[in-house]
């Protein structure tokens, strides 16, 4: 076809191989080694015994999956024709942040300034996109510049919850980079089945976690919102009575909030037909949180400058202060005072920032904030993983999951956990028993096998 040009097709290979990164991604972030595929099978030459292929481990694949991606970034679109075309296709922003992601997780040397890089591209595209809007929409526009970054305006008219309506109540928005789009023809009844569905109380096959937040402790550390101003608690969370609290992320339609007595509460909310639901799999905040975790670590970096170290010094407060001002970002958007203006460095509340804040204690400011930015997104485990496999031990992730257990389940969980390969899922059962000896089961969970065979 004469009309079918190079760039085209570039772009479409583009996003082909994108999307089977992003399958494997996944696949060895839950599983560890897997089966590594990249040609086709066009033909029975070679017999059955070609499909059955052994397991390539989680670093082969990951520095494949980089390499694919950094090859074939510059072939993507920015932008295509609509706004669902753009957000539920794959473009050079949903490359941008898979770069990221996959950089934070291998930690080459190398890596933090290559994520950051990515996420520059990223920031760059998105302030060009606002000036359009702002220039397009003028008083109407929605979004705003948080410490000089785009972001949709929870409260554009002193009404809070917009941010969510945008993002998760009507799909395709400004800050989503890539997401999966459903209708009543493909249809999404995760939501509907494990998270709230409507006002009853006996709906959703999980709850959310009871010390969430709804007491705003200021013990920190017990609650994961700490601030009753927080948007984001009651995007997420739906006191159902009982210290039973459902998971409405996704669920609600749409969200009014309203400001009384220093805290916000429910003006009213509607639950969509969660069949409907797009699933969010990379949005801008968190692109903004990549970039914030990898200046904190080329901050871990810098060894304990002394008094002749100067550029040391200078350097460790540089990629503090960047991290800081990203975080901060991304919370400040999310916290309303009573008169609608959002509250400046609203995070100095949480921990007082300043030169002697540590690098560490700037890293758990962090992990908290994708928490309460992503919660419910299907990205909490895997932060816990990557936290782990950095660290080289399990002693964080394990004091993080001893909240969720009983001190009659936790000490089994701990003795679990302490396999580095618990982390990840097993292999079914029945593929391992059929594929020949060519699969191997996850080591954490062999001995198990074992005893059921036994029985």
């Amino acid at each position: 076809d004469p009309n079918y040009i190079i760039d085209e097709l570039l772009a479409n290979q583009a996003e082909a191989i994108a999307l089977r990164c992003l399958s494997y991604w996944y696949l060895i972030r839950s599983f560890h080694d897997v089966p590594y595929v990249t040609e086709p099978s066009i033909d029975d030459e070679g017999g059955h015994m070609k499909f059955y292929v052994p397991q390539s481990s989680f670093e082969t694949i990951l520095d494949s999956l980089i390499s694919d991606l950094e090859g074939i970034k510059k072939y993507a679109v920015n932008k295509f024709s609509s706004d669902e075309a753009t957000t539920c296709r794959i473009t050079k922003s949903t490359i941008c942040a898979m770069l990221a992601d996959m950089y934070l997780w291998r930690g080459a040397p190398g890596d933090w300034d290559k994520c950051i890089a990515v996420c520059e591209e990223v920031n760059a595209l998105k302030l060009a996109d606002y000036e359009k809007i702002r220039s397009k929409e003028g008083k109407n526009c929605t979004l705003k510049l948080y410490n000089g970054y785009p972001l949709i305006c929870d409260a554009p008219e002193d009404i809070p919850g917009n941010s969510y309506n945008e993002i998760f109540g009507t799909g395709n928005s400004f800050e989503s980079l890539f997401e999966f789009p459903y209708n009543n023809d493909v249809k999404n009844p995760f939501v509907g089945d494990y998270y709230q569905n409507n006002q009853s109380t006996n709906v959703g096959r999980i709850k959310a976690f009871e010390k969430i937040g709804s007491e705003f402790s200021s013990v920190k550390g017990n609650s994961v919102f700490e601030q009753a101003q927080d948007v984001r608690y009651y995007q997420n969370v739906y006191d159902r009575g009982s210290q039973s609290y459902a998971i409405t992320k996704y669920a609600y339609d749409d969200l009014t909030l309203s400001f009384s007595s220093g805290s916000l509460e429910y003006s009213g909310a509607s639950f969509r037909n969660q069949v409907q639901a797009n699933w969010i799999i990379y949005r801008y905040t968190e692109v903004l949180l990549f970039e914030a975790e990898a200046y904190i670590m080329k901050a871990k970096q810098i060894a304990p400058a002394g008094e002749d170290s100067l550029t040391q010094v200078a350097a460790l407060k540089e990629y503090k202060d960047k991290a800081f001002n990203l975080i901060d970002a991304v919370n400040a958007r999310s916290i309303n005072s009573d008169n609608f203006n959002i509250t400046p460095n609203t995070l100095t509340q949480l921990i007082s920032y300043s030169n002697s804040t540590t690098v560490n204690e700037l890293e758990s400011l962090l992990f908290k904030e994708r928490r309460r930015e992503l919660m419910f997104e299907g990205k909490r485990w895997y932060d816990l993983v990557r936290m782990a496999r950095r660290d080289g031990n399990q002693e964080r992730l394990l004091s993080f999951v001893e909240k969720k257990y009983d001190s009659a389940t936790l000490s089994a969980v701990k003795i679990k956990l302490k396999n580095p390969y618990a982390m990840y899922f097993p292999m079914a059962k029945d593929e391992v028993r059929n594929s020949q000896g060519v699969l191997k089961q996850n080591p954490a969970y062999k001995d198990d096998e074992k005893i059921e065979q036994a029985h």
